[in-house]
């Protein structure tokens, strides 16, 4: 049985799985996913507690709650200056990627 807590492991995968540049499109990958499950359920006959709403409603929170301990947990430990200087390195990188 598929419950919003299996959600989790979604967010995670997703997260931790694709490429930086494919994370724009993680709500597409979703809704993709969301899709599968419930047809993949509806040819075994079998239904899901929640339906797609709610349960792209359980991703969304806990794909924020995956980001405030990223935030809080995994940043805490930077300064402000390797953060400024992160910033500007990634810039330069993009700024590089896009010259003709």
């Amino acid at each position: 049985m598929f419950t919003s807590t299996n959600v989790q492991d979604v967010a995670y995968a997703l997260t931790t799985s694709l490429e930086p540049g494919l994370l724009s499109d993680m709500d597409d990958f979703v809704d993709l996913y969301l899709r599968e499950l419930f047809s993949r359920l509806s040819e075994m006959e079998k239904t899901s507690p929640l339906d797609r709403e709610e349960l792209r409603s359980h991703f969304d929170l806990v794909w924020l709650d995956y980001a405030r301990v990223v935030v809080s947990g995994l940043w805490k430990g930077l300064s402000h200056e390797q953060i400024e200087r992160r910033i500007w390195q990634n810039w330069h990188d993009f700024s590089r990627s896009c010259r003709y």
